[in-house]
């Protein structure tokens, strides 16, 4: 759990050059919201999902609205209320690169452009086809993977916030391992949003599940910073702040979870 540094690639402006291709009735502003049905000639989600705004199938394209689950009116909507509960994310300056964990669609990371963050999507193959392949035709870094016994694909500490919305991962179970795994990858003093139903609702379940994530946080050192409700949206989410120094772990009374061991590289996946 040792510090990494973090190294920021910031996107270079691209150069221009000539095209033969003729031009396409597209607004290249705004790619990340419309693409051609033929290329991803899937229905099923935009019939199971269309009311919440996910996917449309409009014409020639498949137009994506920003909406999801949890933001139905709107990812950028969704967006701001993140930054507004915790100013400290400041999208674009503080937090520019950006992990979406079981991403649907990908309308987070792709309006997230908007706020100048690029946001690595990922979610699993299911019954709606390959959803990350919607965010490949827009221009959305994405891959298709599970949060699973071996680590993700990525170096530690690369990520200044990690979403995860209308989460189901059960980040508490099997000591936390799946957490952990946040843990790594999250750089130090970045920040872990967890919207999902144990915040903001009282079922008996969900009230398990929030007084495990309690504990599991607070043995890893993560500082619960807010949380808050959306009016709009009728959600809720907790956000979280790892640890900017090593003090809090050192100053455990049991070393629970485990602190890593010294020839244990962090950057091993990558």
């Amino acid at each position: 759990m040792s510090e990494e540094s973090r190294v920021h690639a910031k996107t270079k402006a691209k150069a221009q050059f000539p095209s033969l291709l003729p031009p396409v009735a597209i607004d290249r502003t705004s790619e990340h919201i419309h693409i051609w049905f033929h290329n991803v000639p899937h229905t099923t989600l935009a019939q199971v999902k269309g009311h919440q705004n996910w996917v449309k199938v409009t014409g020639e394209f498949l137009t994506f609205p920003g909406g999801g689950t949890q933001f139905i009116h709107g990812a950028l909507h969704y967006i701001d209320f993140i930054q507004q509960s915790v100013p400290g994310i400041a999208w674009g300056k503080r937090t520019r690169v950006v992990l979406d964990v079981g991403c649907g669609v990908a309308s987070f990371g792709g309006y997230l452009f908007d706020r100048d963050v690029l946001t690595m999507s990922f979610a699993p193959k299911d019954e709606h086809e390959a959803q990350v392949q919607f965010a490949l035709e827009r221009g959305i870094p994405a891959i298709s993977a599970v949060m699973g016994s071996q680590r993700l694909p990525f170096p530690s500490g690369v990520f200044d916030l990690v979403h995860c919305a209308r989460c189901r991962v059960p980040w508490h179970a099997e000591g936390g391992r799946l957490l952990l795994e946040l843990n790594r990858v999250l750089r130090p003093g970045g920040h872990f949003v967890w919207s999902a139903t144990p915040v903001y609702q009282k079922l008996q379940e969900d009230v398990e599940i929030w007084e495990a994530m309690s504990s599991l946080t607070a043995s890893m050192c993560w500082k619960l910073e807010t949380i808050q409700k959306d009016a709009i949206n009728k959600i809720g989410a907790a956000i979280y702040r790892k640890p900017s120094n090593n003090q809090c772990y050192k100053q455990r009374k049991q070393n629970s979870p485990p602190m890593c061991k010294d020839d244990d590289d962090p950057n091993a996946a990558w």
